[in-house]
């Protein structure tokens, strides 16, 4: 048997023992009819945050129905949808942004949504971000683009998308470090072949 401490509405933080480690969805609206949503963790991590990063749909669209803080920052300032893009829960991104999750914002290395996404090589959510009109020119705090990252995953699938949705191929980070570069270094042979088909340069120099 667990314990888990909430706050209530009257500000109080009351603990409750929780007989299974995962609480169905009636369980957790009973909770929240006098718990605090957006209560935070040590590591500021809501409720949310962890149903966003398990793929807890369900949860999800419970805590949204009672008000979660869509856009709360936990310990990397990281945001329920950047959480659902780095652990690939395509509906929960959909979801998310539905209720206007915004698909801009940064986490302290500076990586956005698609950042995340590109960075796992998850197809249908670099899509859904896509269509949502995400910056695929956003750089992190070291230069990454989105391409960079898909690069150095090896997603070929990935890097053709955002090459049709005009990636810049020749895009450097700061040490000069172009995607074919990062492509290279990685071993990604298949990515490696999208890039010189759009005629990426191969006599580029990083430092």
């Amino acid at each position: 048997m667990k314990k888990a401490t909430f706050l209530n509405d009257q500000k109080e933080f009351v603990t409750i023992e929780i007989v299974t480690p995962y609480p169905n969805e009636q369980f957790v609206k009973c909770l929240l009819q006098t718990m605090d949503p957006n209560q935070e963790n040590e590591l500021k991590w809501t409720p949310l945050h962890f149903a966003c990063k398990s793929g807890n749909t369900s949860l999800v669209q419970t805590l949204l129905e009672h008000k979660a803080n869509i856009e709360a920052i936990q310990e990397n300032e990281q945001t329920p949808l950047q959480l659902a893009c780095e652990n690939g829960h395509p509906f929960i991104v959909e979801t998310l942004i539905s209720h206007k999750a915004n698909i801009e914002t940064c986490s302290k290395n500076g990586s956005s949504p698609l950042h995340y996404a590109c960075g796992v090589g998850n197809l249908s959510i670099v899509e859904i971000l896509l269509s949502n009109k995400a910056n695929i020119e956003a750089k992190t705090k070291e230069d990454w683009t989105a391409l960079h990252l898909a690069c150095q995953y090896g997603d070929a699938s990935v890097v053709k998308l955002l090459i049709s949705n005009n990636a810049n191929i020749e895009r450097k980070m700061k040490d000069d470090h172009s995607p074919l570069h990062i492509a290279c270094e990685n071993g990604n042979s298949s990515v490696v072949e999208v890039l010189l088909s759009q005629k990426a340069n191969i006599e580029s120099k990083n430092k």
